[in-house]
């Protein structure tokens, strides 16, 4: 359970195997998930239904996964800024999500939202 976990900055960052089913998880405590799955070799699995509605920063969270090529369109994150960020994730904000997927190459190109 981390209903509660409000930090999951480089949690799984730098990991070789991990690919484990974190779909179901409620990530709406958490406030930063800076380099999260940043050079995460295997992960890949669908985080689309994840509502991290208080994440205000997600630098380089994808930075380097190589294998994540999942469709994260409809992951709420409303007060994680755009700046940088490649992908149509649902955001209000305007800043600090730099580099969010430099290096990840199995993501697919999206377009931000105006």
């Amino acid at each position: 359970n981390v209903s509660a976990v409000t930090d999951m900055n480089h949690m799984f960052a730098n990991t070789l195997e991990f690919n484990e089913d974190i779909t179901d998880w409620n990530v709406s405590s958490v406030i930063k998930m800076n380099g999260m799955f940043k050079d995460a070799k295997a992960f890949d699995f669908d985080i689309s239904n994840w509502k991290a509605v208080e994440v205000t920063n997600m630098t380089e969270m994808f930075r380097n996964a190589k294998a994540f090529g999942q469709d994260i369109a409809t992951l709420i994150a409303s007060k994680v800024p755009r700046q940088n960020c490649s992908a149509n994730l649902m955001t209000e904000q305007e800043d600090t999500s730099n580099e969010m997927f430099k290096g990840a190459s199995a993501m697919s190109p999206w377009n931000m939202p105006r």
